[in-house]
């Protein structure tokens, strides 16, 4: 099993690395993203690339992967379903729980943040009409469920 990188920009690196690819050799295969803002992303300089969806099948993986770490790596072959990302979903769903986190005026963490773009994906993908506003509801319910959580309730 491949061990845990740290961060966003490692796991980039380590995927990217793997398949034997230069930083512009992946750029090359994201529409309109430069070698530069590949380098950028990797050092840490960009913390959620607006690219993200079209990176992870890129590089084969899932977002909530690159974004936590969190589970396998690699997508395997065969699993293609896995790796097929609704770019303009997941984009509205990260609208969503930002939104959602400032009406409330909610500080939450990258790896929960991600952890609940990634439930909330999951969740719509299965919609048959994901309406921002069913987005919404469902990052907030999320939220007050955690908050319940934290002070001990069951």
């Amino acid at each position: 099993m491949p061990h845990r990188k740290s961060g966003l920009g490692a796991r980039v690196r380590q995927l990217r690395e793997e398949r034997g690819w230069s930083q512009n050799d992946l750029a090359a295969q994201l529409p309109g993203v430069k070698q530069q803002s590949v380098d950028q992303l990797e050092n840490g300089k960009v913390g959620r690339p607006r690219f993200l969806p079209e990176l992870a099948t890129v590089l084969r993986t899932s977002v909530q992967w690159l974004l936590t770490g969190d589970g396998q790596p690699n997508v395997k072959k065969g699993h293609a379903s896995d790796a097929t990302i609704d770019a303009e979903l997941l984009r509205d769903v990260m609208i969503a729980v930002e939104k959602v986190l400032t009406q409330n005026n909610t500080k939450m963490d990258e790896k929960h943040r991600a952890e609940m773009i990634a439930v909330l994906y999951d969740m719509m993908r299965n919609e048959e009409k994901a309406t921002a506003e069913k987005m919404q509801q469902a990052a907030s319910n999320i939220i007050s469920y955690s908050k319940f959580l934290k002070r001990g309730g069951h």
